[in-house]
Formats: C-alpha cells, sequence, structure tokens
C-alpha cells in the first residue's frame, strides 16, 4: 500500500489502480486521507454491518464497508458503509448508494464531514446518516437538510423492497455492553 502523496495532483488512473494506507478519497486530483478508525468506530461499524446482514435478503440490498464509489467525474468517496438497493456489479460502482453511513471520527472536522454529506446527496445519496459513537447520537441528511434524530434513536429508510430500520439506541447499547465486558480469563 502506497501512502497519501499530498503536495501534488494525482491523476485519475493512479488513484483508482493504487491501494493507500490510509485509504484516501479522490478529489479533483487532490487525495484526502480517510481517518483512521479508533475502537468505538471500528465496533459500531462491525455491529452495523451484523444488522444489514440480518435484512440483506429481505431488503434486496448490498452494502459495503470502504468501497471506493465514484460520486461525479473525478470524485471518489469511500463512505464507512454504503447500502444499494440490487446487486451492484461494478468494482468501483458508478451509481449512487440508497443510503450512506459516515460514523463521526473525534477528530474529523464539521466542514470536512459537511463536504462529504454534500458529495453523498449530489451524487444521488437519498440518506446519508451520521452517528457519532462518542456522544451516542445520530445526525441525518437528505434533501431536507440535516437534522439530530431524537429518542428513540431509530432512522427508518423506505426501500423499494421494505423499510430498513436502524436502532441505534440498540447498536449504542452493544457497544457499551461489549466495551464493558468482564475480561475472560
Amino acid at each position: 500500500m502506497a501512502a497519501p502523496v499530498l503536495d501534488r495532483l494525482i491523476p485519475m488512473e493512479d488513484y483508482l489502480r493504487t491501494s493507500y494506507e490510509p485509504e484516501c478519497e479522490y478529489i479533483n486530483g487532490v487525495l484526502v486521507p480517510k481517518e483512521m478508525p479508533k475502537l468505538n468506530h471500528a465496533l459500531l461499524q462491525r455491529l452495523l454491518m451484523a444488522l444489514l446482514e440480518m435484512d440483506r435478503v429481505r431488503l434486496g440490498i448490498s452494502y459495503f464497508a470502504e468501497l471506493r464509489i465514484r460520486m461525479a467525474e473525478g470524485w471518489f468517496r469511500v463512505p464507512d458503509i454504503a447500502i444499494f438497493e440490487g446487486p451492484v456489479r461494478e468494482q468501483i460502482p458508478t451509481r449512487a448508494p440508497a443510503v450512506t453511513i459516515e460514523i463521526l471520527s473525534d477528530s474529523e472536522s464539521f466542514s470536512a464531514l459537511r463536504a462529504k454529506v454534500r458529495d453523498h446527496l449530489a451524487s444521488g445519496v437519498r440518506l446519508v446518516i451520521i452517528p457519532d459513537p462518542t456522544d451516542k447520537t445520530v445526525v441525518i441528511a437528505d434533501a431536507a437538510g440535516l437534522r439530530t434524530i431524537p429518542s428513540p434513536q431509530i432512522v427508518r429508510v423506505q426501500l423499494k423492497k421494505g423499510e430498513l430500520a436502524i436502532d441505534f439506541d440498540n447498536l449504542f447499547a452493544q457497544m457499551e455492553a461489549e466495551l464493558n465486558a468482564p475480561d475472560e480469563a
């Protein structure tokens, strides 16, 4: 894996054939390194993936962690989780996911997050879910704007084959239980 080159423009073809550590997004020739996740982020991502797997067949969805997605010409984002309706066959999808999940990282700036959300929505993503595993809050973004989900923190998304319901109160409780479980001897 190559280290990101941040001091010069990178041709799109080079970006597409290179793996970076940490993974990078690509915005008009500029590499934007993704934040390296900490335990809370990684744990919430794992729990979300397990939840999505339980609904995968029923809802006819495909979901992926850290998949490069072409948002527009010369713009590639790497959502924490991308949820597509139906199968995905392209190695780097050019169609928008129905939903993306961007788990808030401790060091991520609000302006960087807003730029991601704007790109996701502009590409056709219907809903961006932004859970904060530290504060145990959830913000969603769609065509109506940004808003915080009140308790109970359940995000409901109507898809072609049914409703996807993500109970973040339950996921946050599972996180806490796992983080506070006694060590096994």
